[in-house]
């Protein structure tokens, strides 16, 4: 509020400054004017009478027109102070929103938005300011589902470990199929929570942007045959048929290869993740020009709904929340579009609701 008042008052005696220093030295310009052509009139109206300016009547005109242009100024001044104090009030209004506003997210309320509408370039900034508040709303919204969902996905695993490792312990389990099962329960569950923690260390490499390239030339296509293997029993438990066309044109690239397989993976992971059983993927390598390429991945899932499009790529968002029981914490595609970006490239996104997705991943090519 301080700080308001100090620009409303600012404003307003700058605005009487600039009025103050204009009537000054009107008044002392038209003083000497007036005298001039006082004069000029009396030698033209009164030949007769050269000394016309210093008459009685003259010194009456003269201090008449000196006493007007004061009162003129006076009241001028004080109508400029007044209009300059409101229109500094309402320059500055849109300004006091924007620090309430701002004052309101930091205490945590990221549903505020600044509503005012001054048609400069204010309006810019208030725009841009509640893009970011929306922004952060997602990420607290996303932070708090993460948190949730990170609490159930350790909980369960951890318990039904304990629960296992107690009943073995205590010999409750005693037939050897049964003890059998256990184990290879516990192992399950084991493999779950260390992939829980690999998605956790992703995410602290994410935060801390402290990853670099290690660019080495490398055959793009026998990479992404390489990397497609490793798939081959998710594949087929699920009895999805993988079909993919590779361009030959494209040859040897300059590329970081373990960033660029942990591209592939994560979106033929989730492919393969949302794709109903007995459906298809189809991916294709594509020489756009000399200087491009493009890897493109296709599913028939059950694609992203429209509404969900902008954000897939933000940390932590989860398109198909319905799909709890699914291990991840939605930094998967964020951590493509921070590789493919850092490589000079673009990710693109195209889907359907209910008939499938496709990635289209843009790469320079560089010798």
């Amino acid at each position: 509020m301080r700080l308001k008042m100090n620009l409303q008052w600012k404003l307003s005696f700058l605005f009487l400054l600039n009025l103050g220093i204009t009537i000054i030295f009107i008044n002392f310009v038209t003083k000497y004017a007036i005298n001039q052509h006082f004069y000029q009139f009396c030698q033209l109206a009164e030949s007769g009478i050269p000394k016309c300016l210093q008459s009685q009547a003259g010194l009456q005109f003269m201090a008449s027109i000196n006493s007007s242009l004061w009162v003129v100024s006076i009241f001028g001044s004080l109508l400029a102070l007044f209009l300059g104090y409101l229109f500094s009030r309402s320059f500055l209004k849109p300004f006091q929103n924007i620090i309430t506003s701002t004052k309101q997210v930091s205490k945590g309320d990221y549903k505020i938005r600044i509503k005012a509408k001054t048609y400069d370039e204010t309006d810019e900034l208030i725009v841009a300011l509640n893009e970011m508040y929306g922004s952060l709303e997602r990420i607290e919204t996303l932070r708090k589902e993460l948190v949730a969902n990170m609490s159930h996905e350790l909980s369960t695993p951890l318990t039904n470990i304990y629960g296992y490792l107690e009943a073995l312990s205590d010999q409750v389990i005693t037939k050897k199929h049964d003890r059998k099962t256990a184990l290879k329960l516990i192992k399950s569950e084991t493999e779950r929570l260390i992939q829980l923690i690999g998605e956790l260390k992703k995410l602290a490499i994410l935060e801390s942007d402290s990853a670099q390239l290690s660019l080495s030339k490398i055959d793009i296509n026998q990479l992404i045959k390489k990397t497609t293997q490793s798939f081959t029993n998710k594949l087929k438990d699920k009895k999805i048929l993988l079909k993919t066309s590779f361009d030959d044109q494209i040859g040897k690239i300059s590329v970081d290869k373990n960033k660029i397989q942990q591209v592939i993976t994560n979106l033929l992971d989730n492919a393969i993740k949302y794709s109903a059983p007995q459906g298809a993927i189809t991916l294709t390598t594509k020489k756009i020009n000399n200087r491009q390429l493009n890897i493109i991945i296709k599913d028939q899932g059950i694609g992203i709904k429209k509404s969900d499009l902008p954000y897939i790529f933000e940390r932590f968002f989860q398109a198909d929340r319905s799909r709890s029981n699914k291990v991840g914490i939605g930094i998967g595609l964020t951590i493509v579009q921070k590789i493919v970006t850092a490589h000079g490239g673009q990710v693109k996104v195209s889907s359907i609701y209910k008939k499938g997705s496709t990635f289209i991943v843009t790469l320079p090519i560089l010798s």
